[in-house]
Parts: C-alpha cells; structure tokens; sequence
C-alpha cells in the first residue's frame, strides 16, 4: 500500500469566501465559509494521523510476526516488547483521531450545505440537530428544495454507504463506550508476504447500531465483520475527500454565477 497524496483545496479561498458573503451576507457567509474550511482541516488532519499510523505499523506488525515466529528475531534483541507496546499505544491514538476527524466531516459538510440552500421555514432544523443524517432525511422528505438534485445526492453517496456505517459505528463505540482497540491478526496456516504486513493491523469487534432486517430479531447484537485498519482509513479518506470536493466544487460554482447578480442589487440599494 502506498501512501495516498495529500488532499488538495478546491478553488480559490479568499474568492469564494468574499463571494460566500456576498451572495448570503457576512453572517451566513461566514457560516458557510467556515463549515467548508473546517471539513478540509479534518482532511488534512486525518491524512496526517493515517501517515503516522502507518509509521508506527510497521514495528508492531514486525514484532508480532518475531513473537509468533514468521520472522527471524535476534537473540541480543532489547526492548522489543516495549516497543511493541508503544507502537500499539500510539496505533490506538492515531486510529482513534482519524476516525473522529473523518466521522465530523460529514456532519460539518452537511451543515454547509444545509445553510447554502433556501429550506423554507416551516422544514428547518434546529441549528444543534444539523448532521449529516438529519439533512439526508431532509432531502429524502422534500424532493423540491433547491439543491435537490446535486447536494442531496452527494449528501446521500456520504451517508448511505456500507463503510461510513461502519465509521459511524467505530466512532459512537470510541466516543461513548471504550476506545476501540486494535490488534495485530497473524494467520498461522500460511506464510504472510511483506505486502501483506499492513493489512494484518485489524480493528476490534465492533457492534452494528443499525443491522439490516437480515440480521435483526436474532437474540445477539450484531457486528461488523473485522476490517484491516489501513486499508479502510485510506479508503475511507480518499472516498470522503473526492466527495467533498464536488460539494465545494458546486457550492463554489452557484455562488460565482450569483455573486454578480448579488453585487448589482446592493449596489442599487446603496
């Protein structure tokens, strides 16, 4: 696995913050501005947790390979358990700040999309209970608001997705149950390729909040199926940045047409 480039902003950010403020006012403006910029911080930190992630990987996947004796380990070897230990330590650490930047990231694109089109007053949410989830469900109930057919249906490629329940579920267990613990899985009927070493970092198990009817009324809670820490994260991040890149994209598409027409009405007024 390779390392994935760093993302990238989309557009110029003093342009479409002016024209943001423009087009809506300082205030909402602002708003807009600020849940965008703040979505891209959670991109960049996420991608440089998953980089440092990746580095302390490699020792603890190593180590557990020499423990279980895949791999030759020196006899004058000193403080390899140690290392093992603060690898797993900052593994844990990392793992666990990805995952609540890329969880926030929905809910904090969400709410510049929320504040971006026109919800007429009778449909709008409370400003505490915007979320992803929330403005999903919003679209689904009013095919005719404005925006419909671009933003809602990013809004639902972002949440309606088998990984991003997935994320939803290791980020509500690490946030309010106990930090969701990784472990090195070695298979003992094969020999393991130094390919492979990364995708041997897996997750602990981790129950599902919202099981299909497939899995429902069986008696034991459901969980997800264990997945490779790395792979996923990579996957994860990639998959969430190219969507908020349309969405800025978009976004920073409409305000340019409108800023003009914006700028003409206040100069009238003036």
């Amino acid at each position: 696995m390779t390392d994935m480039e760093k993302p990238h902003a989309v557009g110029g950010t003093d342009e479409i913050r002016l024209n943001l403020q423009k087009v809506y006012g300082v205030d909402r403006g602002t708003l807009i501005f600020g849940s965008l910029s703040s979505a891209y911080d959670r991109l960049l930190f996420a991608h440089h947790h998953l980089k440092l992630l990746r580095k302390a990987a490699k020792p603890a996947v190593e180590q557990g390979l020499k423990t279980c004796g895949f791999l030759e380990s020196l006899d004058n070897e000193e403080g390899t358990e140690a290392l093992f230990s603060q690898s797993m330590h900052q593994i844990k650490m990392h793992v666990t700040d990805c995952i609540q930047h890329l969880h926030a990231i929905g809910d904090t694109v969400a709410f510049a999309i929320y504040f971006f089109i026109d919800v007429p007053e009778e449909k709008q949410l409370i400003k505490k209970n915007i979320t992803l989830s929330a403005v999903h469900k919003l679209f689904e109930r009013n095919s005719a608001l404005p925006g419909t057919t671009v933003f809602s249906t990013k809004a639902k490629e972002l949440a309606i997705n088998e990984n991003y329940a997935y994320l939803v579920d290791l980020n509500n267990h690490a946030k309010h149950r106990s930090i969701v613990k990784p472990s090195v899985s070695i298979p003992f009927d094969r020999e393991v390729s130094e390919e492979e070493h990364e995708d041997l970092l897996i997750f602990s198990t981790v129950e599902m909040s919202s099981p299909p009817p497939s899995l429902q009324n069986r008696g034991a809670t459901p969980v997800h199926a264990q997945r490779p820490i790395l792979p996923f994260i990579e996957s994860e991040l990639t998959r969430i940045w190219g969507i908020y890149g349309e969405i800025r994209q978009e976004i920073e598409k409409e305000v340019r047409l409108a800023a003009p027409k914006a700028g003409c009405a206040a100069a009238r007024q003036a």
